[in-house]
């Protein structure tokens, strides 16, 4: 009985002690790092938090506005993932009729709330394209 009991509250240890959030370069120099509390140090570091359980769903919604970028027509879209990220898209007409997008992607953690621009409407939607393809590929190359 003790045995079972043991196992029990190491269980328990292991799932207490397990990292929660992931917290991205938004610069992509450096892995991403894993961490159990988001301190406001980690918003002036240039990281970009999300929480573990969220990172195949994030990808996801990143594949799928790459996907956007060509396909959809204008107007304003919002993604939610879980409780704490959301993705809002504005797609317009900028200069010679191109439509470009833009991609502003923000997540609640705790206390702390982080910003990203993912897609600037400023920018070609084949550079846009680009950058959102790398930011994928380095966030699967660099984590667990």
């Amino acid at each position: 009985m003790k045995f079972i009991f043991l196992i029990f509250c190491h269980f328990i240890m292991l799932h207490i002690n397990g990292q929660k959030y992931i917290l991205l370069d938004k610069r992509m120099s450096i892995a991403p790092l894993y961490a159990d509390t988001i301190t406001g140090i980690d918003e002036h570091k240039n990281f970009f938090a999300i929480e573990k359980s969220n990172l195949s769903g994030f990808l996801n919604t990143i594949n799928k506005l790459c996907e956007m970028i060509t396909k959809e027509r204008g107007g304003v879209f919002d993604f939610y993932l879980g409780n704490t990220t959301r993705f809002h898209v504005i797609k317009t007409i900028f200069k010679k009729n191109e439509e470009r997008m833009d991609v502003v992607i923000t997540s609640d953690c705790i206390s702390h709330k982080f910003s990203m621009h993912l897609c600037d409407v400023r920018s070609s939607n084949s550079f846009n394209l680009f950058y959102m393809k790398t930011w994928v590929s380095y966030i699967k190359e660099n984590t667990k």
